[in-house]
């Protein structure tokens, strides 16, 4: 495997309720954070969670909605932490972590030069896993009229009060959903991963489910690709900058359209690429 750098380039908008995180680590010196960090991103997103439920909840600090409850509040979470060789990477609710990597079969008829592979793991309540560990802990997934499953969310003590919710299964900071037996419907524990670095890798995105809502993954990276171009240098990356951040605004402006298109507000849209480059 060719040493490879990175070039990060971020871009958002209607940044509302989705946290992305990138941490890079090249020094050896790190060598045990990056090897823990799958084991403890678990342990801190579920730490943050019961933090702000003894804090906000408990001491009745949390904001209320017009009827008295406490309102609800979430965040989806996809972070990762690259070394030298290998990524890792956690996330939780419906943003992605998504892999470009060139396509060996590129130049046979109808392939694309870049293949999309989604590291991530989208929670969604009508998961088989998640909609039995939700009806396990007192919920219920419920299907509205568009085939959209949702958790339902019990406001209060009257059934009356049940709303549908999410139409996802874990987040951050969801304290409504905090159970008397100090679990949540509403999950902070995060899908982790850990990827080991191959010479065809070419990009990373991480964004917000205001683009994944919109766009295949394989579109985005086509387009990032078709914009940006392929493998660079590191003396290529005063050109290539320009076309990386063009390719992002691209990216989140297509999402937004497509939104309107659908005629519905445009969730959160926030885009993240990480750029390999060699020396």
């Amino acid at each position: 495997m060719q040493f490879k750098r990175r070039y990060i380039c971020t871009s958002s908008m209607f940044y509302t309720d989705c946290i992305v995180v990138i941490a890079a680590v090249f020094s050896i010196q790190f060598k045990h954070l990056a090897n823990r960090f799958t084991c403890t991103c678990n342990d801190s997103l579920v730490a943050c969670d019961e933090y702000s439920n003894r804090n906000l909840i408990v001491n009745d600090k949390w904001r209320k909605t017009v009827e008295g409850e406490p309102s609800f509040s979430g965040t989806t979470v996809a972070c990762a932490l690259f070394k030298v060789d290998r990524v890792h990477g956690a996330n939780v609710g419906d943003s992605k972590i998504v892999l470009a990597t060139k396509n060996p079969n590129y130049g046979d008829r109808g392939e694309p030069a870049v293949l999309a592979k989604e590291l991530s793991k989208t929670h969604r309540p009508d998961d088989a896993e998640e909609k039995q560990r939700i009806e396990n802990l007192g919920g219920t997934v419920y299907v509205n009229g568009n085939g959209m499953a949702r958790i339902l969310w019990q406001r209060g003590l009257s059934p009356a009060n049940s709303l549908p919710r999410p139409n996802l299964s874990r987040s951050l900071g969801d304290l409504w959903s905090y159970t008397e037996n100090r679990e949540y419907v509403m999950s902070p524990i995060p899908h982790t991963f850990t990827h080991f670095v191959e010479d065809d890798d070419l990009f990373y995105v991480i964004a917000s489910d205001g683009v994944w809502d919109v766009m295949e993954p394989q579109e985005v990276v086509k387009i990032i690709h078709e914009i940006s171009g392929g493998p660079t240098t590191r003396n290529d990356m005063v050109n290539k900058k320009a076309l990386i951040s063009i390719a992002l605004q691209t990216i989140v402006h297509s999402a937004y359209r497509a939104w309107h298109k659908k005629c519905c507000l445009a969730d959160n849209i926030s885009c993240i690429i990480i750029y390999y480059y060699t020396k």
